[in-house]
């Protein structure tokens, strides 16, 4: 008969890290989303930039996301998927530096760069992940993990509008108040190492994770 304190401890090594990379996963698709909704405004109004260099800077970090993802499809191997995810959060937390210290044109492409790159490593690494968790059942991760996105859209905005409330609008100061989020992702994705295996195949998990969604 196995005891009540075995069944917790047993209980919390499955939970805690689904609920670690679910953390993850809508820490990192917030501050994502605050970047997206931002980077346009702060080019036209901060940095007067004229609206076909925004175009263009969203645009490159649009391809760049769907480049980097093809790349993985190909060429990533299981053993660097983990550091793969470590690089992309870490791209996030930097894009957002760089668009934030930034005041001209290149500082706005090279956030966008950045920032493109960052899209296209990191969520086909948590989507597949999000399968391979032990002691959860696929159905169930893949619900768990299309909710943290969800939840995550939602509470990213709300908390952007507070923060430009207190600090008068000011849209460099509110895309910074996001800066903790992937800095704090990045910490716990870092403690997931030894508890996800990661899949055979990245890209064939990854793909019907997100056909699912």
């Amino acid at each position: 008969m196995i005891s009540s304190g075995t069944a917790h401890k047993r209980f919390a090594s499955k939970a805690v890290p689904f609920l670690t990379l679910l953390a993850v996963t809508a820490l990192f698709r917030s501050s994502q989303n605050a970047f997206q909704t931002t980077i346009g405004p702060i080019g036209y109004a901060v940095l007067n930039l004229s609206p076909s260099v925004i175009g263009v800077g969203i645009a490159i970090a649009g391809g760049l996301t769907t480049l980097v993802n093809v790349i993985l499809a190909v060429r990533l191997r299981t053993s660097r998927l983990h550091m793969t995810g470590l690089i992309g959060i870490f791209a996030l937390a930097l894009a957002i530096v760089v668009i934030v210290v930034g005041d001209n044109t290149t500082s706005f492409i090279i956030s966008g760069v950045i920032f493109g790159s960052a899209g296209g490593m990191v969520m086909p690494v948590l989507a597949t992940l999000a399968g391979r968790v032990e002691g959860v059942a696929r159905d169930r991760a893949i619900s768990a993990y299309t909710v943290a996105l969800s939840a995550s859209l939602a509470v990213g905005p709300f908390f952007e509008s507070v923060v430009l409330s207190v600090n008068h609008d000011s849209l460099k100061g509110g895309l910074l108040s996001f800066l903790p989020f992937p800095l704090l992702a990045l910490l716990l994705f870092g403690s997931l190492r030894r508890s996800i295996k990661p899949p055979q195949i990245l890209w064939r998990n990854a793909a019907s994770l997100q056909a699912s969604r």
